[in-house]
C-alpha cells in the first residue's frame, strides 16, 4: 500500500510539471505563419490567471460584423464603447464561475475531461492606462480574424440568463473544451487561421504571453 501511495504522489507531482513543460515548448514552436506586427489595426489581449480574452476595436467593420450583439443586449453601438471583448471557454466553468470563489470540483472536472464550449461577448469602454499585449494587423489579417471569431459561434442567439454584467452575453460556440483544448488554445488556433505567427500550442496563459513575446511585437 505504501508503495502504491508513493508512486501515486510521484505521478501527481510529475504530470503537472510535464504538462507545463509541454505548454512552454508548444508556445515556442512556430505555427508556420508569418503575419502580424505591421498593420494599422490594434487588437488588445487581456488575461487573468487562467484565461485570455481578445479585444477588437469597436469600429465600423466590427460593429457591422457583430451587429447581432445589439439584439442580445450587448450595447456595442453606444458612444462610450471602444472595444468588443471576446472569449471562448467551457460552458460550466465560464457561465457558473463568475468569481474564483464560485469554483466547485464538479465544474473543474468537467472542464478537464470535456465540456461544451461557449463564447462571451462584451462591450468595453476606454481601457485603463496600463500595459496590454497588442497585436498590429493589416486589413486582410484583421478581417480574417473577425471572420474566424464569428465562425467559432455555433449560434447567434444568446444563452438565456447567462452573463456577468448588463453589457455582456454568452453564446453557444463550436468545439469542446478540455485540458488539451483550452480557451488559450482557441486563441492560438484563431491566430493561425488568420495567418498570424504564433506558438503552435498554447494551453495556459503563460503559453500565450510567451508566444506574444516571441512572435508578435507587443
Amino acid at each position: 500500500m505504501k508503495y502504491f501511495v508513493k508512486h501515486l504522489i510521484l505521478f501527481a507531482c510529475v504530470v503537472p510539471l510535464v504538462f507545463i513543460f509541454c505548454a512552454l515548448l508548444g508556445a515556442a514552436l512556430p505555427n508556420g505563419e508569418n503575419g502580424g506586427g505591421k498593420g494599422r489595426h490594434q487588437v488588445q489581449m487581456v488575461s487573468d490567471p487562467i484565461h485570455y480574452d481578445i479585444l477588437l476595436p469597436a469600429n465600423e467593420h466590427t460593429k457591422e460584423a457583430f451587429a447581432f450583439l445589439k439584439t442580445a443586449g450587448v450595447p456595442i453601438d453606444q458612444n462610450n464603447v471602444r472595444w468588443i471583448m471576446l472569449g471562448w471557454g467551457a460552458k460550466g466553468f465560464y457561465i457558473e464561475t463568475k468569481e474564483f470563489s464560485d469554483m466547485c470540483l464538479g465544474t473543474v472536472v468537467r472542464a478537464i475531461i470535456g465540456d461544451d464550449a461557449v463564447m462571451r461577448c462584451a462591450a468595453i469602454g476606454p481601457l485603463p492606462e496600463m500595459d496590454f499585449d497588442t497585436l498590429s494587423l493589416n486589413d486582410d489579417e484583421f478581417h480574417l480574424l473577425v471572420d474566424n471569431i464569428l465562425a467559432s459561434l455555433k449560434s447567434r442567439d444568446p444563452i438565456p440568463g447567462a452573463g456577468y454584467t448588463s453589457s455582456d452575453a454568452f453564446f453557444h460556440a463550436n468545439g469542446r473544451f478540455n485540458i488539451l483544448s483550452t480557451c488559450n488554445v482557441w486563441v492560438s488556433n484563431l491566430f493561425a487561421q488568420s495567418g498570424l505567427a504564433f506558438g503552435l500550442w498554447t494551453p495556459i496563459p503563460l503559453s500565450v504571453s510567451l508566444s506574444l513575446a516571441i512572435y508578435q511585437d507587443t
